[in-house]
């Protein structure tokens, strides 16, 4: 291990506020649980004080880091015509070589997302660990059409590429690592990718007092509070949980629906409850620090997810660790968090009314199992998180 720097993160993000989701949760994550120096960072500026093209320092959320800007964006804007992945990729292959000066060839590289890993798998002799928070083909669930076209070209070069990384870890059920390996058409085996849940802050994250939650946001006694939180993209389905809600709400007329985060399908969430008359109790409340999204969870009556396909969602672990029943479909990792009766349901199949039914089952859950059940989310806390990682990044080294 380098004896300055325990290892170089390389994302296609700012590392403070975009993009919004579990990666950059997760990152942020690895982030703190490392002591000083901390690890070294390789990402995007959205100001012009941080440089483009080298390395700099930059202050993350109050803590000073070697930095190397690919390019300087804007937070938050909708870039339909030039996807950020497309941007990011592009911008390693170009910067590569400065990226790994002398003074940072050695370190371990941790990455999360495919375009990094293709645009670094040009050196198979780099000590990579990829961490994928989910197993998906995300190119064959993109908003872009020319993006399905070529999925399965995709999934074949990602393979090739991943097949020569040194460390490979999912969060993902085990289900979906077999299924994983063998699409991989024999080049992957079993056992190389190891299973590595995705973690949560329990300082945060924790069972807060509920009335005091609920009195802050100004939520009546009477009133049944639902909440999601993550990016308002579509593959995250947030149709089939509105739809769900008008259900809950005509059966609940003091109901309210908050959705926590920010993306591209924003205007398209507000227009659609309009078109189907709930407007009126759907609130978009952008995007939150974790504190403010601590209270929202202990707050609500029910958390629900409505995703096409997700890895080991952090949203979902956070809400499990407040005590706040869920409601999910099922996607990789659901049935590892959720006990079906217990602490939520995951909705094997059916729609709208299946999905609008494990709304209401969920407001008659026993809050004090839910503490009980609480208890084994502790090894999925940050705390450990610096001691899980560190023997899979020396084990680059190999």
């Amino acid at each position: 291990m380098n004896e300055q720097h325990p290892m170089m993160i390389v994302e296609i993000s700012d590392f403070e506020r975009m993009p919004l989701g579990g990666q950059l949760s997760f990152v942020r994550s690895v982030m703190k649980a490392f002591d000083a120096p901390g690890p070294v960072l390789v990402g995007v500026s959205t100001d012009d004080s941080v440089p483009v093209g080298r390395w700099c320092r930059r202050i993350v959320s109050g803590v000073e880091y070697e930095y190397f800007s690919l390019f300087r964006t804007v937070s938050g804007r909708n870039r339909r015509l030039f996807p950020l992945r497309l941007r990011g990729f592009l911008a390693l292959l170009f910067w590569r070589k400065r990226i790994f000066d002398a003074g940072h060839a050695g370190l371990a590289v941790l990455v999360q997302a495919p375009e990094v890993v293709l645009a670094l798998s040009l050196n198979a002799k780099r000590r990579t660990c990829l961490c994928m928070p989910g197993l998906n083909n995300f190119m064959s669930i993109s908003r872009y059409g020319f993006a399905r076209i070529f999925s399965s070209l995709y999934e074949r070069l990602y393979y090739r590429a991943i097949s020569h990384v040194r460390v490979l870890l999912a969060a993902a059920s085990k289900m979906d690592i077999d299924d994983f390996v063998r699409r991989s058409g024999g080049l992957l085996h079993d056992g190389d990718v190891a299973q590595f849940p995705t973690r949560y802050d329990a300082g945060v994250f924790r069972v807060l007092d509920r009335i005091a939650c609920r009195a802050g946001l100004g939520v009546g006694e009477d009133e049944r509070l639902v909440v999601t939180v993550g990016r308002l993209n579509r593959w995250k389905g947030w149709r089939l949980m509105l739809d769900a809600f008008r259900i809950f709400h005509a059966a609940n007329p003091h109901s309210r629906f908050v959705f926590i985060g920010d993306g591209e399908d924003r205007d398209e969430i507000a227009c659609y409850a309009g078109d189907i008359g709930i407007e009126s109790c759907v609130s978009l409340a952008g995007t939150q620090e974790p504190r403010e999204v601590a209270v929202w969870l202990n707050a609500a009556d029910v958390f629900v997810m409505g995703s096409v396909a997700e890895g080991w969602p952090t949203a979902l672990l956070e809400a499990c660790a407040c005590c706040v029943p869920c409601v999910v479909r099922d996607f990789s990792g659901a049935r590892e968090m959720i006990s079906d009766g217990v602490n939520g349901f995951v909705i094997r199949e059916g729609g709208v009314s299946e999905f609008a039914n494990g709304m209401f089952l969920a407001l008659e859950l026993d809050r004090d199992a839910m503490l009980r059940h609480a208890a084994r989310y502790g090894v999925w806390e940050i705390g450990r998180l610096a001691e899980d990682l560190r023997p899979y990044l020396e084990k680059t080294a190999e």
